[in-house]
């Protein structure tokens, strides 16, 4: 961190600041991710996934059955790093890079715990990835 004029201290630049949101859509590409989600949808028949903004807004997928969840997503999506239940065969996932909520994975049943984990893990690395992009276009 820099000392400002006034003696204060301010954030390098690009670092993330306490409380500062970064939507989804300005970190992922949508056309590919939208097909890594069509991926890993082909792979657990029956079910479906979404990808929900940090205060619970759709970003990919969803529909008529997320819709309903939509009050409840806004209020669970912070208070775990685990699995959330959002009813009995919904299961919101946080998606959190340096202790940051950056959005959910939200799954409706059936799902392969394994396949979810994976698919968690590969959004995370992407998101850091971002980040880390981010991060460095702002420092030049």
């Amino acid at each position: 961190m820099a000392a400002s004029r006034a003696g204060r201290r301010r954030e390098a630049p690009g670092r993330l600041r306490a409380g500062e949101r970064i939507p989804l859509r300005r970190l992922l590409d949508r056309a590919t991710t939208e097909a890594l989600l069509a991926d890993a949808a082909s792979l657990h028949h029956g079910g479906a996934l979404a990808l929900v903004e940090a205060d619970g807004t759709p970003f990919i997928g969803g529909g008529d059955w997320l819709t309903p969840l939509t009050g409840r997503l806004r209020r669970r999506i912070r208070v775990s790093d685990e699995e959330v239940s959002l009813s009995t065969a919904v299961r919101l996932y946080p998606l959190r890079v340096d202790a940051r909520v950056l959005g959910g994975l939200v799954v409706r049943n059936p799902a392969s715990e394994s396949m979810v984990g994976v698919l968690r893990r590969g959004l995370a690395m992407v998101l850091a990835q971002a980040l880390e992009r981010r991060d460095l276009a702002l420092e030049t």
